[in-house]
């Protein structure tokens, strides 16, 4: 039998969610807070960085096995965050702050559409909780649909702020700008993380996959639980030190705080100590 304690190598990595925890509310939060709405590009970082920050936060209140589902749903949500940071910071023109902004109210015009579609084909009447989309339908389809075009070159509604049809699109483009930020702390491609690690913590996620609950519920000691939590954690910690140095970047205000690079590497040694000793 194993002497290695996974449930002890468990909390080590949990532990060090908590130690990025402790940094990103009490030390970038505010830096990035200081910084928000001068312009339309640090208003987004100031969003995405917000939804990095709340990710943790909530990571470090995961801190059973039993967690598990939310902790890949984590994983999975900054895997997305990492690829709109990257992508905000390269775009320029093609990837600009205004088609990420613009976005939120596209999908909205195009739910109301939707639900309003919804009722009429049905021939029922639109329910009294439903009766704001109608409104929003009725008041902005027509400058929402002028906007899309102008920005993204159709009338029909963007599947990623982007533009592309779906998230490898942008994982690819991705991979040609070589972010030394990805190679230094998730040392693979967001697209290899995509392919390798992606489907794993989706299983996890939707109702219909079984696949991690039956392994772990199989599991004679309980150590299947731990090391799928340890590694939701792992990732998770290597995606938000990316997008908290990349906003920091974007903001020019990557050197206001003190040794923030190492001690964020720090983290990730410990993380990545605890973590290479579950069996891969």
């Amino acid at each position: 039998m194993s002497s290695i304690n996974y449930a002890d190598l468990g909390r080590d990595v949990f532990n060090c969610v908590g130690d990025l925890s402790n940094i990103l509310h009490g030390e970038v939060m505010p830096l990035v807070n200081r910084e928000n709405n001068t312009s339309e590009l640090r208003e987004c970082s100031y969003l995405l960085f917000t939804r990095v920050w709340c990710w943790v936060l909530s990571l470090h209140k995961l801190n059973a096995p039993t967690d598990y589902q939310p902790m890949a749903s984590c994983a999975r949500a900054l895997l997305e965050t990492t690829a709109d940071i990257t992508l905000l910071a390269h775009g320029g023109n093609i990837d600009s702050p205004e088609k990420m902004l613009a976005w939120p109210e596209s999908a909205r015009l195009k739910l109301a559409r939707n639900l309003v579609d919804y009722f009429q084909e049905a021939g029922l009447p639109i329910p009294n909780e439903c009766q704001d989309h109608q409104t929003f339908l009725q008041q902005n389809e027509q400058r929402i649909i002028q906007r899309r075009t102008s920005l993204w070159g159709r009338p029909q509604h963007p599947e990623r702020w982007t533009g592309s049809g779906d998230l490898v699109a942008d994982l690819r483009r991705i991979g040609l700008l070589q972010e030394p930020l990805i190679d230094r702390y998730l040392e693979m491609p967001l697209l290899q993380f995509y392919r390798a690690r992606f489907p794993i913590l989706s299983w996890s996620v939707h109702g219909s996959g079984f696949a991690v609950t039956r392994s772990a519920a199989h599991s004679t000691d309980g150590n299947d639980f731990y090391g799928y939590a340890a590694t939701c954690h792992k990732f998770s910690i290597d995606l938000a030190i990316i997008c908290t140095l990349s906003v920091l970047n974007l903001l020019g205000v990557s050197g206001e705080i003190s040794d923030l690079e190492r001690r964020l590497e720090q983290i990730r040694t410990r993380c990545l100590t605890a973590y290479s000793m579950f069996p891969s």
